[in-house]
């Protein structure tokens, strides 16, 4: 669903949040950076930027579906989302009910996330959750902190950390919580990632921090499959059993994809027993022409009836955002490369800045980062890293400048 509008200046990536996170689109990839995998609501075009998102819920009675709440999204001249604001729907009227705030520092990382609930008896925002982020110079987070307020001021409640291989590939991430009685962190979970000798990542190991023997106890693991284009098909999540010492399996979660590569089904099937599959949870994505998510549609399944039960829907609405530079001109970026494209080649773009530092990103058509590094506005660069074969976006943002090609590697 695409309303027209126009927004002048040069856009950053965005991945707008439609306010409902579940394992079916999160599959516990926390953090900000560099994980392959991106969940089909928070994919956008380069062209779009959302602007709302309609939920409606189902009810059985009346067979239909009810508008119940909606999310209002905006952005500043760069593309970047600022303010997201939820309302419901109560007598016929929209009851504002929270928001969330961003601010950025440099290019499209975030500086910090402010959440606030409306109090409508005060008419004013309280203040609830804020999360600051710090990134290094290869725009990597390396943290991530959340306070919560009470009693009038901010308290630190969780730290998370991430560490990285020489690669930039996403290694580990460190969570801590706050003692107030201490004032100090103490440990609680650490997320270890494992990656095959393509750099594709293959697994993640939860363990929990024992501070009485002072060592890490297995807590849970994730295992991801793909298939023969690299696309990720499934991934299956175990839970360790202390008695038996052993990984039991408890979640599978599967993946479909349309014809254009982009993910139209989730699955979600849970085990509680040894009896085999109790209950399962169905995510159906439909998309618009532009390839921006139209309607996400959530179920479960019934077994009485051997059919999907639907419970919820989500409707988002995008508009068009003029991709280019600030309005005092230029003649834009121009680039020569070779196309089809081999690692290790040149590129050659006209009209960078010297002394801007430029970000190089590469993403395939799912929105999965595969490779990024910076260089000088004034010297050449390439993509170092050998791809599989496939048709990718190369993004170069630097300034107010930003540019993207599509190259094919074979």
């Amino acid at each position: 669903m695409v309303v027209f509008g126009l927004h002048i200046g040069a856009i950053a990536t965005v991945s707008a949040q439609t306010g409902n996170e579940s394992e079916l689109t999160n599959f516990s990839l926390s953090g900000l950076s560099n994980h392959r995998f991106v969940a089909p609501e928070t994919i956008v075009s380069s062209q779009f930027l959302k602007d709302s998102t309609l939920v409606h819920v189902f009810h059985e009675s009346a067979n239909s579906w009810e508008l119940s709440e909606r999310f209002i999204y905006e952005h500043d001249n760069a593309g970047r989302q600022v303010e997201s604001r939820r309302s419901l729907l109560a007598g016929g009227e929209w009851k504002l009910k929270s928001r969330c705030t961003q601010a950025y520092g440099n290019g499209s990382n975030p500086a910090y996330e402010k959440h606030q609930l409306w109090l409508q008896n005060e008419e004013r925002w309280q203040d609830s959750l804020q999360r600051n982020f710090s990134f290094d110079g290869r725009d990597r987070i390396e943290e991530e902190s959340n306070h919560i307020f009470q009693n009038g001021q901010w308290k630190p409640q969780i730290l998370t950390t991430y560490s990285y291989n020489l690669e930039s590939l996403l290694i580990s991430e460190l969570t801590a919580y706050w003692d107030q009685s201490y004032s100090h962190w103490f440990n609680h979970r650490i997320v270890n990632f494992e990656y095959d000798a393509q750099n594709v990542l293959t697994r993640e190991v939860s363990q929990l921090w024992d501070q009485l023997t002072l060592e890490w106890v297995n807590e849970s693991s994730r295992a991801y499959i793909y298939n023969d284009d690299d696309m990720l098909v499934s991934s299956e999540r175990r839970n360790w059993d202390k008695s038996l010492l052993t990984w039991v399996l408890v979640s599978v979660i599967s993946l479909e994809y349309n014809d254009d590569g982009q993910i139209k089904n989730t699955e979600h099937t849970a085990f509680f027993s040894n009896a085999g599959p109790l209950s399962s949870q169905n995510n159906l994505t439909n998309y618009d022409e532009f390839g921006n998510v139209d309607e996400l549609v959530q179920g479960f399944w019934n077994s009485s009836d051997g059919d999907w039960d639907f419970y919820q829907k989500q409707n988002h609405y995008w508009s068009m955002h003029t991709i280019g530079r600030n309005l005092d001109g230029g003649e834009g970026i121009h680039c020569t490369f070779n196309n089809p494209y081999s690692a290790g080649l040149p590129w050659y773009c006209s009209s960078l800045k010297e002394n801007v530092t430029y970000n190089l990103r590469v993403f395939d058509l799912l929105g999965r980062a595969f490779f990024e590094d910076t260089f000088l506005g004034q010297h050449t660069f390439n993509i170092s890293r050998q791809l599989p074969s496939g048709v990718y976006i190369v993004l170069i943002q630097g300034g107010f400048d930003y540019h993207t090609e599509k190259i094919v590697i074979r």
